[in-house]
């Protein structure tokens, strides 16, 4: 055995690192003259190193490209190029075919233990002939060498010690793993899954080239997809589209640069496209940026832009296609740190003005700007909005003196970037808040006028309209029972074979309604007594016979109640609230003033003041929901002009101006909107029915009729009871909304949340109020009143829950005087769950700087009430469809999945709202399975109300006793088949063999239609359309192709492509991933 030093390979090792550390701190980009470029191919295993060097040896030498002086070396990787003189070359290196390795000695010696073998005198090396699979390529590309060195996965650990300029890692295209071989079906995929877990170690070699990793997809043996019996069709141009395609997916995972080589279809120009654009990295920095602004590779970026060698022109570079510059790639594809760290580095903000100037504003071939784009990104690319706002005020404020021209120099610089849109109001008024500038008193005025503009047309001016909507038609309803009940009944004989017409004279002809109508069930005395008799009698009759029964005082009087009997609760919220309390502050300041009688003039405006304040008072006190809408209008507008610790002081004010609207709203709607419809579809529900049953339908709102020369409007019920519904639905969604600040009104998505939240709340008002309707029906005709018994016990019950389930106990602990607050908070939440479960929080009347509560769990709550209210509406149902009405009787199906339909649909609606579109939606079941002593059981914990309470309590959503639970594991647990490996329950087995029999024939019916569907249209397509297929295949053949279809929505998947052309895959810089095939590459988005 000979000993040796190991001195020798440490000062060879610790050359080549201090080689690697110098073009890494230095100036990793710099070039020496007559530099080669070194080039590295990681392949996944030695075999397919082995294949893929004897398909480049054939692809180097087939002639077919710009590839010159190809040949094999087996010098050193890191030593200067010396031209091989042969089989007794010097530079070769000289390699040991013994199978006994080198061993090394022990830790603590300098020495390596060789083996005393003769060694190969010389390498055989066949000078130019590339036969070898040993070695590396050396070649030209117009006058430029490259060396290729090809390594396996297992020896990535050479990269440690050993310099290159780009590391290529090759992926081969195979068959899809999982996708059965059969005819006209092969696809190609990428082995990616190889390098998932090698990519971290690839990391860390990744400062020491210079380019980001190059992800090479390459498609090198046919078999590869899998074998291929005679006659099966492959596409060999689909696969390659798709491995193309596959390759810019993996390539954005792994922040890598994509190209593609086919080996298979191609020839040498593949690998020259290859070589040419490592080479125009190589020498082109501007290039290397853009390929990292595609890959969004940030860290060889801030390297390559930091470097002393990188230059202004570097970042300047434009794509020659569309004319971007790296950044703007960058913000295209938003890219939004990579952009922000070229905002912010050091090197870019020490730049010259001229150079930040012209670089912020160069446009590209589509006349737009770094700022347009990044504009156009929205709200994901704000903070780099904000940054070049910046650079634009640098660029153009540089003066103290004149500020009113730099400005308008800033804001004509804008107007040439951007378009007139919501967008650039945005950036002109960012651009003013950047600067800090205090606005003129013109723009204040303007924005205050805009301020209250917007508000008054959203919310007061609507709000007005639809509350004036409602009140009016129902105070036009009742001015017409008020003329019914002022007027004398005609009574009028029918005409029979056994009497004679009786002809009214013009004296009792004046008593008629005018329009002559008897629409709403005004009928005669004598229709109905009748009606009663055979009520009475126990015979069954029409549903015409309701409205006769109940005459016009009833009428009258009911629709009087529910309009005046919200009053009195609008009455009482006043005196609760704390306007009340600075109404009477202001009038006592003006009592006051008027005391101290500082002059005539002085007397008179306190006089004139108290007179507008008293107006004031009393409108507030008759008409208490119209002035919430004007208490909300204005603390909305001061908040929204508020600034800075004004802002803040507004935030509770506007709060408690929301949740008292919403809290008036809904106590307005409870009592009035949810009697109402019930009275007038009461009267109005028969009409309904009999226009229904007509071959044509009439829908009337309102009549207009002249009685004398007096034009009279007639408003019909319809449209009170259209708008009361509306009012309860949209009210009570409202006040949900209300209570989630904001958070259904921030978006397109939060609108629809919305939505679903408000169909849930209609379809249940429907469904019970047209039950309620028919309940009050079984009572005979007139008797409307039992409604009016069940709704007061419903109301009662609801309250007494909600003292259960709420923080009611605290009304009656602070209630004050008689505890009127506690009274009013039960009973309005009872008036509120009339028809659906509702909770108003009415805490900030309570306490003054109290917020309405947040998350608090209502689940076990809703449950209760939805169950009773569900209960209640079949119990009324079943009640009304057993009694003696004959349409009842004659459609009791159609009835019962009709009403209870709605009901049923409205809670889907609410359960798919919570579970789904609800901002906590996944906290809200967020349930516990466990099995304790062989009992299933799941459980959840709820912060939730009891007897008014609040704590973290458990609940048990569901419990199976041991015993059941081991019969329902006996049916239901998977079992493993040892023949087939499967798992499959006794249940889950018997649904399938019952299941398949029916699968099977509705795939039969499918088929068959399928089929008809094909005859049926074959006339039509060999009448229309084979003479145009013919024609244009004609054209094609003879290679006329004059006629061209053009397409606005030829859009490409937002990859690293940016080119606009159908026929291509590539920008300039994807040059190589252009596809030679014809099919339709219209994919994706245009970036």
């Amino acid at each position: 055995m000979k000993m040796v030093e190991k001195k020798a390979f440490k000062a060879h090792h610790r050359n080549i690192s201090s080689v690697s550390d110098i073009s890494i701190t230095i100036d990793p980009i710099k070039r020496e003259d007559g530099a080669e470029i070194k080039v590295v191919f990681l392949l996944d295993s030695l075999t397919e190193r082995n294949c893929m060097f004897e398909v480049i040896n054939k692809s180097l030498i087939d002639g077919q490209s710009n590839i010159v002086g190809a040949t094999v070396l087996n010098h050193h990787w890191e030593q200067f190029h010396n031209d091989c003189t042969g089989s007794e070359c010097p530079h070769c290196i000289r390699t040991n075919h013994s199978s006994i390795e080198e061993r090394r000695g022990s830790c603590d010696t300098d020495i390596i233990i060789q083996p005393q073998m003769k060694l190969k005198a010389r390498h055989e090396s066949f000078g130019n002939s590339l036969s070898s699979n040993e070695g590396y390529f050396r070649f030209y590309i117009e006058g430029q060498p490259i060396r290729l060195m090809l390594l396996s996965k297992d020896k990535q650990n050479l990269l440690k010690i050993i310099s290159f300029d780009f590391l290529v890692v090759c992926m081969q295209v195979q068959r899809v793993n999982g996708v059965q071989k059969s005819n006209h079906n092969y696809a190609g995929s990428l082995d990616e899954n190889i390098w998932e877990f090698e990519w971290k170690r690839l990391e860390k070699h990744s400062k020491k080239f210079l380019a980001p990793v190059i992800l090479l997809g390459y498609f090198r043996d046919i078999l590869r997809l899998g074998q291929i019996a005679h006659g099966d069709a492959v596409s060999l141009e689909k696969i390659v589209f798709e491995s193309k395609l596959n390759v810019q997916k993996v390539s954005r995972k792994f922040r890598a640069i994509p190209r593609f080589c086919d080996f298979v279809t191609g020839s040498s120009q593949e690998l020259y496209e290859l070589f040419f654009d490592l080479k125009k990295m190589f020498f082109e920095t501007g290039y290397i940026l853009q390929q990292c602004a595609l890959a969004n590779n940030i860290d060889h970026f801030k390297m390559v832009l930091e470097s002393v060698s990188c230059t202004e022109e570097d970042l300047l570079y434009t794509d020659p296609e569309t004319g971007d510059n790296p950044v703007m790639i960058a913000a295209k594809l938003r890219h939004k740190d990579l952009v922000s760290d070229v905002l912010r580095s050091q090197k870019f903000v020490r730049m010259e003005p001229p150079f930040i100037e012209n670089f912020i504003h160069s446009r590209n071939k589509y006349d737009q700007t770094l700022l347009h784009m990044v504009a156009l990104q929205g709200p994901e690319l704000e903070e780099q909005k904000l940054l070049i706002l910046r650079k634009e005020i640098e660029i153009h404020c540089i003066s103290e003196l004149s500020h009113e021209a730099d400005q308008l120099k800033l804001q004509r610089c804008l107007r040439g970037q951007l378009k007139s849109s919501a967008e650039a109001a945005i950036i002109l008024e960012q651009s003013r808040a950047i600067q800090g500038i205090p606005k003129t008193e013109r723009e204040l005025k303007a924005e205050r006028g805009k301020v209250w503009s917007r508000l008054f047309f959203a919310t007061l001016f609507l709000s007005l309209i639809f509350n004036a909507v409602d009140i009016g038609s129902d105070t036009l309803i009742l001015l017409r029972y008020w003329r019914e009940l002022s007027r004398r009944f005609l009574g009028e004989h029918r005409p029979n074979e056994n009497t004679t017409d009786i002809i009214v004279d013009k004296s009792q002809a004046n008593d008629l309604e005018p329009c002559d109508r008897d629409y709403y069930g005004i009928g005669d005395p004598l229709s109905r007594e009748d009606c009663k008799d055979d009520w009475v009698a126990g015979r069954n009759i029409s549903l015409n016979c309701f409205p006769m029964g109940m005459d016009s005082q009833s009428k009258f009087g009911y629709t009087l109640f529910f309009i005046l009997v919200p009053w009195p609760f609008f009455i009482y919220e006043f005196f609760t609230s704390r306007h009340y309390e600075a109404l009477v502050a202001e009038g006592a300041k003006i009592v006051e003033e008027m005391a101290q009688c500082n002059g005539m003039k002085s007397l008179l405006m306190c006089y004139l003041k108290l007179i507008l304040h008293s107006v004031t008072f009393f409108c507030c006190v008759t008409l208490w929901p119209f002035a919430v809408l004007f208490i909300k209008y204005y603390n909305d507008g001061k908040y929204y002009l508020a600034k800075g610790a004004k802002k803040v002081a507004r935030e509770k004010k506007i709060e408690t101006s929301e949740v008292l609207y919403s809290t008036a709203r809904v106590m307005e709607v409870s009592l009035e909107s949810s009697f109402q419809p019930t009275i007038q579809l009461y009267l109005l529900f028969p009409s309904l029915i009999t226009n229904f049953d007509r071959n044509k339908i009439d829908f009337k709102l309102f009549t207009l009729c002249k009685d004398g020369n007096v034009p009279i409007l007639q408003a019909d019920q319809t449209i009170s009871i259209i708008t009361s519904i509306l009012s309860l639905s949209w009210c009570f969604t409202s006040y949900h909304a209300t209570l989630k600040r904001g958070a259904l009104d921030k978006d397109l998505a939060a609108l629809f949340y919305r939505l679903v939240l408000f169909l849930s709340v209609l379809f249940q008002i429907i469904g019970r109020l047209f039950i309620l309707v028919l309940f009050a029906y079984s009572f005979g005709p007139g008797n409307y009143y039992p409604i009016l018994i069940f709704v007061g016990a419903h109301i009662l019950l609801m309250s007494a829950l909600h003292f259960v389930f709420s923080d009611a106990k605290k009304y009656w602990q602070k209630g004050g005087f008689l505890n009127l607050s506690f009274f009013h908070y039960l009973i309005g939440n009872g008036l509120a769950n009339i028809y659906i479960h509702n909770w108003i929080r009415m805490d900030p009347l309570l306490l003054p700087w109290t917020k309405p509560l947040q998350h608090v769990s209502t689940l076990v709550r809703q449950l209760l009430f939805d169950f009773i209210i569900v209960v209640e509406n079949c119990v009324l149902l079943a009640y009304a469809l057993n009694s003696n009405i004959i349409e009842l009787q004659e459609n009791k199906t159609v009835f019962f999945i009709t009403l209870l339909g709605f009901q049923m649909v409205g809670l889907i609606l609410k359960c798919v709202y919570y579970r789904y579109l609800h901002i906590w939606a996944w906290l809200i079941l967020d349930y516990i399975v466990k099995i304790e002593d062989n009992h299933w059981k799941c459980t959840m914990f709820s912060s939730m109300y009891f007897c008014g309470n609040l704590r973290l309590r458990e609940l048990t959503l569901c419990f199976i006793p041991s015993p059941v639970f081991r019969i329902v594991n006996f049916f239901f647990r998977d079992r493993k088949f040892g023949c087939t490996g499967g798992t499959c329950s006794y249940c889950g087995a018997f649904v399938g063999v019952f299941l398949f029999p029916i699968a099977l024939v509705i795939a039969l019916i499918a088929l068959i239609i399928v089929i008809i569907l094909v005859v049926a249209f074959m006339p039509i397509f060999i009448v229309l359309v084979l003479p145009f297929l013919l024609f244009t295949k004609c054209r094609q053949e003879r290679g006329v192709d004059n006629v061209v279809k053009i397409s606005d929505n030829d859009s490409k998947q937002e990859t690293f492509l940016l080119s606009d052309k159908a026929e291509k895959l590539t920008v300039t810089c994807n040059s190589d991933l252009t596809s030679s095939s014809q099919v339709d590459l219209n994919v994706g988005t245009n970036v």
